[in-house]
């Protein structure tokens, strides 16, 4: 479980929409992990790979946690969804956010950049607070399974590659191989009480078998002796 923020990075199309006196932004600021789609995975080092399962978000939505919109994660916000000018939901995809803009300066820069193609993804900040690690291949996996969800909104360089590392320092990339270790380590553990127990079944009910034995045996011998007790009486008769 982290305890400081972190960021992942989502490419996906941006949207403008204007109802009224009101400019409206819309994008999806994370993507669930897709088998089929090998860009919904982040990239964190060589060889580990971080995704975001389908529940990531869901407690953070019942929640109605205080999430606020940001341009590059700093800044003015553009949106709260506290405030309702913000709001943030979940489909298929992924985690959907919709940003009712201001009429600021900043605001309106934004929306020249996404109307001219120069804005083109979103990110999000959170703090983990379940994981999952695991092993596929060579690759070390870790799957985000439950968030607190920071911030959200429009940056300018998204990425699913290597290069983010360098946003999310490589303190972060070694404390994950730290944690992947721990992973295989708690995972072969946990493997090998499961051995020892089976053995020691095993070795009960081999003794419960013997026991078995040794009584049948105790029996049969009982039997005997009073067939033997019998035969003697009647020959006494």
């Amino acid at each position: 479980m982290s305890t400081t923020g972190e960021r992942l990075f989502s490419v996906s199309k941006i949207e403008l929409r204007q109802e009224g006196e009101t400019n409206r932004l819309a994008g999806y600021a994370a993507k669930f992990y897709d088998d089929a789609d090998s860009g919904t995975q982040y990239n964190l080092g060589r060889d580990i790979v971080e995704r975001i399962s389908r529940t990531a978000f869901t407690r953070a939505l019942e929640e109605r946690q205080d999430v606020v919109a940001l341009f590059d994660h700093s800044g003015l916000p553009l949106g709260r969804t506290s405030s309702g000018t913000m709001r943030l939901s979940t489909d298929h995809v992924g985690l959907r956010y919709e940003i009712d803009l201001p009429n600021t300066n900043e605001a309106k820069s934004i929306r020249e950049l996404v109307s001219r193609g120069d804005l083109r993804g979103s990110s999000f900040g959170f703090v983990a607070t379940r994981e999952d690690w695991s092993v596929e291949g060579d690759k070390e996996i870790r799957t985000l399974l439950d968030l607190d969800l920071k911030d959200v909104g429009p940056v300018t360089m998204p990425a699913y590659n290597a290069t983010t590392v360098s946003s999310r320092n490589l303190q972060f990339a070694q404390e994950a191989l730290r944690m992947a270790s721990y992973a295989i380590e708690d995972r072969y553990r946990r493997q090998l009480e499961e051995i020892d127990a089976q053995r020691k079944k095993s070795l009960e009910a081999g003794l419960e078998l013997e026991a078995l034995k040794v009584q049948d045996f105790a029996d049969e011998d009982r039997v005997r002796r009073l067939k033997l007790v019998g035969a003697r009486c009647n020959l006494a008769c």
